[in-house]
């Protein structure tokens, strides 16, 4: 019997995974040595790539090793967020935003002027106003990586993310078994 490319690939992907993965590192380790305007793209990228890499690996663990509570966030956020393209990017974009605060945070920390009062109002709260910021900037996505990039470094960055997407929808195997076999108990109920 003779198996088709995508279907050797869709066998085989863990690979797939693995390889989006360290795409994604060398991405973002190529961004840490670059000091001109496209570094925060060339993250952007490692950020997405390593992200896309970490959904279809938690989608594919049994719910045992993921747990419930992360199966079951995880199906929410594909229901409500959508699994295509562009909440793969906003997810992104969001992560970056967050991680770029934090690095800033850690580099402006200052013991002694530290305000206990302002980190219990965020931990009581469960968000910062960064953090809504941040969720709304990475909701408009487009509008912010053409204007800080520049249209040509958005374009390609975006497109090849576009094309690992797309090509991944086709290899790698239908995502969410959880949501699946949560249906199937409860519809054979």
């Amino acid at each position: 019997m003779h198996v088709s490319p995508v279907g050797q690939l869709r066998e085989h992907w863990g690979v797939g995974v693995a390889l989006l993965a360290f795409t994604g590192l060398v991405a973002l380790g190529l961004s840490m040595t670059l000091l001109d305007e496209h570094a925060d793209a060339f993250a952007f990228f490692g950020i997405a790539l390593l992200l896309y890499a970490l959904l279809i690996m938690s989608s594919r663990l049994p719910e045992s090793w993921v747990g419930s509570w992360v199966a079951k966030r995880l199906d929410a956020w594909v229901e409500s967020h959508g699994a295509g393209f562009y909440g793969l990017v906003a997810l992104a974009r969001f992560v970056q935003l967050e991680a770029e605060d934090a690095v800033a945070e850690l580099l402006a920390f200052d013991l002694g002027n530290f305000d206990w009062s302002e980190q219990l109002t965020h931990h009581v709260m469960g968000f910062s106003m960064d953090s809504l910021r941040n969720l709304i900037s990475a909701s408009i996505w487009p509008a912010q990586v053409f204007t800080e990039w520049g249209f040509l470094p958005a374009a390609m960055i975006l497109g090849a993310l576009w094309g690992v997407h797309s090509l991944g929808t086709r290899i790698f195997p239908e995502a969410h078994p959880v949501a699946k076999g949560a249906a199937g108990i409860e519809n054979a109920a």
